[in-house]
């Protein structure tokens, strides 16, 4: 049996919080409040807290653009205070609770993040370097082609270099461990 509060505060303080800091936010805010918490340990053993209802949220809040949790999806400068935030999500979940506990029970999660293509990318140069021939890439399943966007991301591999340009509007840093080759 897993420990709800556990998952969510390893999230909340991991590295996703620095990559999502909207989602890290919406994790401390599910954890200072009883309704959200409620929600969340409905969670199934099989998907990832605090992912599963974060997706139902992000799914439901399309469908009403009016809504305050809305402008902090929308706008990054719109975040407010964490008390604002858990206001907004406590009023957008219960006024929606029977639809989002729907969801818990029925849909699944896969994740797809774009950091992937950090551990990705040093095996697309080493083909390269070795044939000397274009490379394309096909991504096959629910990621809708997320990563074929990898050749306009940024990498930063620390000491081991950078590649790409740093005007991208998305920047990947990676940890390079063991020995360069």
């Amino acid at each position: 049996m897993r420990n709800t509060r556990r998952a969510l505060a390893d999230f909340a303080e991991g590295p996703q919080s620095t990559d999502s800091p909207l989602y890290g936010a919406m994790t401390r805010a599910i954890m200072n409040s009883e309704t959200l918490m409620r929600m969340v340990e409905k969670t199934p053993e099989n998907q990832p807290v605090p992912l599963h209802l974060l997706a139902a949220l992000q799914y439901l809040i399309g469908r009403t653009p009016e809504h305050a949790l809305t402008g902090f999806y929308v706008e990054p400068q719109h975040r407010g205070s964490l008390d604002e935030l858990q206001e907004a999500m406590e009023q957008f979940a219960t006024s929606d609770q029977d639809e989002i506990e729907f969801l818990l029970a029925t849909r699944t999660v896969q994740t797809n993040e774009t950091g992937r293509a950090g551990a990705l990318v040093p095996g697309f140069c080493l083909i390269y370097e070795r044939t000397r021939l274009p490379l394309a890439t096909i991504e096959i399943g629910a990621a809708a082609g997320l990563l074929l966007g990898w050749p306009d991301f940024f990498y930063d591999y620390g000491n081991a270099g950078q590649l790409g340009s740093s005007s991208s509007l998305v920047k990947l840093q990676t940890e390079v461990r063991g020995h360069r080759t």
